[in-house]
């Protein structure tokens, strides 16, 4: 077998078959694969089978694979740009992108000579030259060296794919950096020459047997076979990109196995560098030259076939390719070349194939596979190290080496359908009383140093018996909680890691993946089956970056012994991590929420429902809630899900205030029973905020973050109840901590913004007001959000023209589209506006009053101006008798009593409103020294002396919050 084997110009995965009436008469790669291995075994070629039903077999093979709709993309898809960029570069049509190549193989054999240099090719018993490969840039024979006497692999290249001077200068500066390169797994190049016709190297000549017709013959590899073969070329590729080369054509053909003096299988990487610059790099080259696609499109990276930049991390892409067909026998991607680059470019990976092989190998395996290579290994250096952590965690139990499912007799020993086979591949493990299975070596380390953090993804229900999908969920969010009282461990919110819930069809992100958008060292995958009162749970703790596996368990047993599961899972979990437990927060752990399984199932069955949001959803909520308390009066949860619906009762679907009474009363109830359930002081909070009882709302929620300190949503609304009356780093250090817990949620990043933007930390502002909008899916929010982003830019103009766009209702989080556009006409001194949207609603609406008044006193009409201001101050008194605390009411009396004169009065509001900041001003640019309305104020040295307060304790916020950015994972 020679190093310069290359897939035949007529191979199907290349090209359509050729024309039987053509008259051409090539060969097929059945037929050269019989042919390569026939040397090896020292049988003559002749031996091999006949060519054209090799070829037929070949054939009907491509066409079975390429028949129906391609996997993973509509049928009768446009091609995406790349496929199309390629399908043009490469001729009219992909399906026959390598017809020029064959021409110029053609050529090649025309121009044939017996010499080349001191090469001299060998020639068979029929006079004819002895080829070891065809391909789309040339022909390789087997020849000999005539000086040393030893035998090489001639590739001879037709001057014609060197057809400008640019084109060959490349290609000989690669060339020959190519043949400096020395590594036990590379083919080595020994010699470059060329002739008036062509061009031509001699490579070493390795005996036996590419990768590709190993695996038709063998089948799909062992894992452990398969990771030693992707570690030696990664160490190939090591050796190249250290040399500034890029391969572009990895694939199962261009890896040669051979056996070494002790009978083990070696990979050797042939053709090295030299596919790049062949015909000039793609992307170099001009519209006019007709490019030919030297590629193979079934393990070609999306940035290749797209024509776009190509680096070392495509080789890697390839090698992702490569792996998966020794596991699997097939590459991912199937069908004719175009639909194959479409699928490259844009289908997800078709995971289910995976399903039998542990997640360290499908994470390493999706990792290669990202379509942006920023996404991948970087350099073959990390795919090394990559690969041997994931040797060591599979060390320790058998990788299903087939992709056929489980016999129904052996599905058992797989633990759900997934093959965690430990202790040698041979014996499970049984631990203690809760009949848990484990595959944890106590000895390993866990996942680093520093932070601990992890991410509990969603229980996969296996089964698929979709009235399970409550307990599925239910666990979920009761083994973040359980961990969540761990103060030394960060966890991810259950909103977070809802985006990465299994579905149909759809694979889930690699680990590597989550783990950064997360930013987590852990991950915890687990599934769920439930048998009537029977349960199983599978729990898989991983090492984000690297997939290794540090502990995991599964658990057969009854639906009774659920809250033993969860405590042992958060009690295992946090002893991988290395993480101490407190006697207090071991006990809180282990706490059962109720003796009463059947009410427990019927608390998260109800939870299931509120969480749905719908009025229907919420009666039925409600009567599950009510059904657990009938069979456990103490269930402290159940009246605090219970209290959540009656608030949404009110506030949701504007049913009765009374419900928000009620409310506050289960909550009351939930505490008195169990004074450390920290979601019953939430709740509580709630509806206080709902009554407008701020003082009782604070109380609740700083008990509730005593309690749980790692909790997003108690961090949230702690963080959102101090900015009700002051904007500072403490509020920002909750909110910032929230945000660390749930990063997935908009909301928090677009408070931190709101924050930075009241104290002048507009570098802060900006990256916030960008993260909202990265994880912001609504569009029309989106397009708010941008208009505001103008807006504390100063760019008000702009922003006063992109919302016209929008209906003066639409909202994102704070100010409405109307809202926001008034306050960029005043800040444009554009009264007339103003004046024009207000005035139909100023009798009716304070809001409208206070913006009417404004404009007449800004704009220099006194008369009116005094007038509009009596009655905002009529309207202002009317909303403080009835709300007393209401903070914009206070702002707007301040105001009119300030334009009609009244300054020592609307001095002492402003004093009250603004013991520490001026954050709570009814302002929807955030921008609060830029707000008109504090226009009225500027003559006031009280005012003033206020302000520059305000300015030295701004400095002093945004120093603080320096400190607490860094102390957070980035």
């Amino acid at each position: 077998m020679s190093a310069g084997s290359e897939r035949k110009p007529d191979d199907p995965e290349n090209q359509t078959p050729p024309n039987p009436e053509s008259g051409s008469p090539r060969r097929s790669e059945a037929e050269a694969d019989s042919s390569r291995q026939s040397e090896v075994k020292g049988e003559s070629p002749s031996q091999g089978p006949p060519a054209g039903d090799a070829d037929l077999s070949r054939r009907s093979e491509a066409e079975a694979e390429a028949s129906g709709a391609t996997e993973g993309l509509p049928p009768n898809q446009p091609l995406p740009p790349g496929a199309e960029m390629l399908r043009q570069a490469s001729g009219s049509s992909m399906d026959s992108f390598s017809d020029e190549a064959a021409d110029l193989s053609l050529l090649v054999a025309e121009h044939f000579q017996r010499r080349y240099a001191h090469f001299e090719v060998e020639i068979d018993s029929d006079g004819k030259p002895v080829e070891l490969g065809r391909g789309a840039m040339g022909i390789t024979y087997k020849a000999s060296d005539t000086t040393l006497r030893r035998p090489v692999a001639l590739k001879v290249i037709s001057s014609r794919l060197l057809h400008n001077e640019s084109l060959k200068n490349r290609f000989l500066r690669e060339a020959r950096a190519a043949a400096s390169l020395r590594h036990p797994f590379v083919a080595s190049i020994y010699y470059l020459g060329s002739t008036e016709a062509s061009y031509f190297y001699a490579m070493e000549l390795i005996e036996g047997q590419t990768l590709e017709a190993f695996i038709a013959q063998h089948g799909p590899l062992d894992a452990k076979l398969a990771l030693e073969i992707t570690a030696q070329i990664a160490s190939a590729l090591a050796a190249a990109h250290e040399a500034g080369l890029v391969h572009r054509d990895i694939k199962p053909a261009n890896i040669i196995l051979t056996r070494d003096s002790h009978g083990q299988l070696t990979a050797k990487v042939i053709d090295f560098g030299l596919v790049k610059f062949a015909t000039g790099d793609i992307e170099e080259s001009s519209a006019s030259e007709p490019g030919i696609f030297l590629g193979t499109p079934r393990y070609a990276s999306p940035e290749q076939i797209s024509c776009g930049p190509v680096d070392i991390r495509s080789d890697l892409y390839s090698v992702g390719v490569t792996l998966w067909q020794m596991l699997t026998k097939s590459a991912p991607f199937i069908g004719t070349p175009s639909e194959v680059a479409a699928q490259h470019l844009q289908a997800p990976l078709p995971i289910s194939k995976l399903k039998y092989f542990p997640q360290p190998m499908v994470a390493l395996l999706t990792h290669l596979l990202e379509k942006d290579p920023k996404d991948r290994p970087q350099t073959p250096e990390d795919l090394l190290a990559i690969v041997r952590a994931t040797q060591r965690s599979l060390a320790g139990h058998r990788v299903a080496q087939t992709s056929v499912p489980v016999p129904a007799t052996r599905r058992k020993r797989h633990l759900l359908g997934k093959s965690y086979l430990i202790g040698g591949g041979v014996a499970l493990v049984l631990a203690g009383v809760l009949g848990a299975y484990f595959f944890f070596h106590p000895g390993m380390p866990a996942a680093g140093g520093g932070e601990k953090s992890v991410a509990v993804l969603p229980f996969d229900n296996v089964g698929g018996d979709k009235q399970n999908d409550y307990l599925s969920d239910g666990l979920t969010t009761e083994v973040i909680f359980q961990l969540s009282k761990i103060a030394d461990l960060r966890v991810i919110s259950r909103d977070s890691v809802l985006g990465y819930k299994a579905a149909p069809g759809v694979p889930r992100k690699s680990l590597h993946e989550i783990g950064r958008e997360l930013n987590v060292q852990t991950v915890l995958e687990s599934s769920v089956q439930r048998l009537d009162q029977e349960i199983k749970i599978i729990a898989v703790l991983y090492d984000a970056r690297t997939g290794k596996r540090l502990w995991g368990a599964a658990y057969n047993r009854e639906m009774r012994d659920l809250f033993a599961i969860q405590t042992d899972v958060a009690e295992n979990l946090a002893s991988a991590l290395q993480v101490r437990l407190s006697p207090n927060e071991r006990d809180e752990i282990q706490q059962k929420p109720t003796d009463n399984v059947t009410a427990y199932d019927l608390f998260l069955q109800g939870r299931a429902y509120y969480l749905l949001r719908h009025k229907d959803d919420n009666e039925k909520a409600v009567e599950l809630y009510r059904q657990a308390l009938e069979l456990d009066p103490k269930f402290s949860l159940a009246y605090v899900g219970l209290a959540n619906a009656y608030i949404d009762r009110n506030v949701r679907f504007g049913e009765e205030a009374f419900w928000v009474d009620s409310a506050i009363d289960l909550g009351n109830r939930a505490v008195s029973i169990d004074p450390a359930q920290a979601r019953a002081y939430v709740v509580l909070s709630r509806a206080y905020v709902w009554k407008s009882l701020f003082d009782q709302a604070g109380e609740a929620i700083n008990k509730a973050l005593r309690l749980a300190p790692n909790d997003a949503e108690v961090n949230f609304r702690a963080a959102s109840q101090r900015l009700g009356s002051s904007v500072d780093f403490e509020a920002y250090s909750m909110l910032r901590k929230s945000y660390s817990l749930d990063p997935n949620d908009p909301r928090k990043a677009y408070l931190l913004a709101y924050i930075c933007a009241v104290i002048g930390e507009n570098d802060l502002r900006e990256k916030w007001m960008q993260k909202t909008l990265q994880l912001e899916s609504d569009p029309d929010r989106r397009k708010m959000l941008e208009c505001e982003l103008l807006a504390q830019r100063r760019d008000y103009q702009k922003a006063f023209n992109e919302l016209k766009d929008l209906p003066p209702d639409a909202v994102a989080y704070n100010p409405s589209a109307l809202d926001l556009r008034v306050e960029c006409a005043e800040r444009l001194s554009d009264w007339p506006f103003v004046i024009q949207v207000t005035q139909a609603k100023a009798n009716t609406d304070a809001w409208a009053q206070f913006h009417s008044a404004l404009a007449y006193h800004l704009s220099g009409d006194a008369t009116r101006a005094s007038a509009e201001a009596t009655k905002l101050q009529a309207q202002a008194k009317s909303l403080l008798s009835i709300h007393p605390t209401d903070r914009d009411a206070i702002y707007y009396l301040a105001v009119s009593d300030r334009i009609l004169g009244l300054r020592d009065e609307a001095n002492e509001l402003l004093r009250k409103l603004f013991p520490k900041s001026i954050s709570v001003l009814p302002n929807a640019v955030n921008l609060l020294r830029d707000d008109p309305s504090l226009d009225v104020f500027k003559q006031d040295s009280s005012f003033q002396e206020l302000m520059a307060s305000f300015d030295k304790k701004d400095a002093e916020t945004r120093a603080r919050i320096a400190e607490i950015e860094r102390s957070f994972p980035h």
